[in-house]
């Protein structure tokens, strides 16, 4: 890894022809990053000139740049999403999925349509790309296209399109909902995982019963547990309690601190009612 300061010392003509050379390499995006933190109109013009490149090579790395200039501040915000909007028609697959991308760093409202017309490219690279670029676009045309790449062949697509209806945004409309539901039957636990959680946030009236049935898998994951937080709900803390029962020393942490946060959530008001019908009445001791 190159040190920052060294970096720093480095002209913008200089780390844009490393990256050129690295772009296949691990240190590619070291020197993108670089440019991003710097955003002064030098990076703007270079990158601007590199999407004017015959080479394609060139035409994506200008791409990447300009997709987060400034980072946070997004800086030359209207100048550089005009720019990626057009490279979206360009000839080469690679330029136009690093465009879709830098669009969606972009958060640019003013690209679905154009995204939205890329959904069926056969490259997946570019399907990837659009999705990205719409990750957080509450228009319906941005959701349509999302519940279309829902049900996309490739299976990472489908899971960042679930991704980005589930927790993405906040609309509810029953077609995003049986968009969902119909995730819950993928064999990818992360795409399930994904679905249930935005299930539980519109509050569906099987959520609770879906989660249920997740968190008896088993090898649960933490959108399982996510899922039972925003429920809140005392029927899913006995699945918790029993999970917490299997943890062992040195397991993950992270996964911990998140069924904590579940069992918290869930813990029923004034504590567990023992009846005749509990079996075993020490799954409820106290932790």
């Amino acid at each position: 890894m190159i040190k920052s300061e060294v970096l720093r010392s480095i002209s913008t003509h200089e780390i844009i022809e490393s990256a050129l050379i690295e772009k296949s390499g691990k240190r590619y995006w070291t020197y993108i990053w670089e440019l991003h933190r710097r955003g002064t109109k030098v990076e703007f013009e270079k990158a601007k000139e590199l999407t004017k490149n015959l080479a394609p090579m060139c035409r994506e790395i200008g791409a990447d740049i300009l997709g987060q200039l400034g980072h946070a501040r997004k800086k030359f915000q209207e100048q550089s999403v005009r720019i990626l909007i057009k490279m979206l028609a360009d000839p080469d697959p690679n330029v136009i999925a690093s465009s879709a991308f830098a669009l969606g760093h972009r958060n640019a409202r003013e690209a679905v349509p154009f995204l939205a017309k890329l959904k069926n490219h056969r490259k997946k690279d570019v399907r990837d790309g659009v999705v990205y670029g719409l990750l957080g676009q509450q228009s319906q045309e941005a959701i349509e296209t999302l519940i279309d790449l829902s049900k996309d062949k490739t299976e990472e697509i489908r899971n960042w399109a679930t991704f980005g209806l589930g927790t993405q945004i906040d609309v509810d409309t029953p077609k995003i909902r049986s968009a969902l539901e119909a995730r819950l039957n993928e064999k990818n636990i992360e795409i399930r995982g994904e679905a249930l959680v935005g299930l539980a946030k519109r509050r569906h009236p099987n959520a609770t019963k879906w989660t249920k049935k997740a968190l008896s898998e088993k090898n649960p994951i933490v959108l399982f547990l996510e899922a039972a937080e925003t429920l809140a709900s005392p029927k899913l803390y006995p699945d918790l309690i029993r999970i917490k029962r299997t943890i062992k020393r040195g397991d993950n942490e992270y996964f911990i601190s998140c069924l904590d946060k579940a069992l918290k959530a869930c813990k029923p008001k004034g504590g567990i009612k023992r009846g005749r019908s509990q079996q075993s009445p020490k799954l409820f001791q106290k932790l």
